[in-house]
């Protein structure tokens, strides 16, 4: 990877991490998108998590669409750009869990006003 882009996925990590950038889901799993106002960039990953090696992909395209750089890295490599997809990739499966706990909890509380089973 070029240095400049090296240095775009470390710059989009510290925005990531401090909050200031937000990422969006998009139909496919697993890959997300940040929208800017001069381009938008996405990122994916590559090959099953659990067997072999796997890869995580940024694609970074200009405000007409076009396409800048197509990377992929190696997972095991960890540098930004697998930090950021670890990162947003976590934050929506945490929040994803956030709400099916919600959900279980909300039926919980409903059930427990509710005669068990059997003591109908």
């Amino acid at each position: 990877m070029n240095p400049k882009l090296q240095e775009f996925f470390q710059n989009l990590l510290a925005g990531t991490q401090a909050g200031a950038l937000k990422w969006n889901e998009t139909a496919e799993q697993g890959v997300y998108r940040l929208m800017l106002d001069k381009g938008l960039v996405r990122i994916y990953r590559l090959g099953p998590l659990s067997v072999g090696e796997n890869f995580v992909g940024g694609t970074v395209l200009d405000s007409k669409g076009i396409v800048l750089h197509d990377v992929q890295v190696p997972r095991r490599e960890g540098d930004s750009l697998v930090s950021l997809y670890d990162l947003v990739d976590g934050s929506f499966q945490a929040g994803a869990l956030d709400d099916l706990l919600a959900e279980v909890r909300m039926k919980m509380q409903e059930g427990g006003r509710r005669a068990p089973v059997g003591q109908r």
